[in-house]
């Protein structure tokens, strides 16, 4: 919507595009590192996997579940939870030592416009423990044409050798009314 410093573009590919607003509720709802309990890491999973290999996750490769070694480290990589409390927030079983993976389809997800937005970085700020705290703008042309459909603050850590975490989200203003409740692929 707006023009984009380059900064803020190579941000938006690096942390957030990827992502997006479908399919899992990383960028879509609020959370911290004390407040993990909701986000859909069975769901988050194909999208870090995408982020961290740049290629898509193959999930018919792992028709049993995804092994919890591989699981964890990819997670806990990627988002300040410990393997003890991914098993108990993500759908696990315990006795294959798997996680449990289901791709996105007509079973398990109902379209929505917000779906289809598009995170766009508008602003970085740099905040004093060294973490950095992007300004995230949700840009839907299907029902907004000149606005964003929500504002949210993500602040990700960036490491010396280029890697970063994510370590909450936070939607702005009254911005939680346009995103529809979220739908999780597995039942938990």
């Amino acid at each position: 919507i707006k023009p984009m410093t380059e900064e803020c573009r190579e941000l938006s590919k690096k942390c957030v595009q990827r992502l997006g607003y479908q399919g899992n509720n990383l960028l879509c709802s609020d959370w911290d590192a004390d407040h993990m309990e909701a986000l859909d890491y069975n769901a988050l999973y194909e999208y870090l996997y995408e982020i961290e290999y740049q290629e898509p996750f193959e999930g018919e490769e792992y028709p049993e579940g995804i092994p919890r070694k591989e699981f964890e480290e990819l997670i806990t990589a990627y988002l300040p939870v410990t393997a003890e409390r991914l098993r108990q927030y993500a759908d696990y079983d315990e006795e294959k030592q798997v996680y449990a993976w289901a791709a996105l389809g007509c079973f398990n997800y109902a379209p929505s416009f917000f779906g289809t937005s598009l995170p766009e970085v508008t602003a970085v700020r740099e905040n004093e423990d060294g973490t950095v705290t992007l300004t995230v703008e949700a840009v839907c042309d299907m029902v907004i044409y000149d606005d964003a459909l929500i504002t949210h603050e993500l602040t990700v850590q960036f490491m010396e050798d280029g890697s970063f975490r994510y370590l909450g989200n936070k939607i702005r203003h009254d911005g939680d009314r346009y995103v529809p409740e979220y739908q999780y692929r597995l039942r938990r």
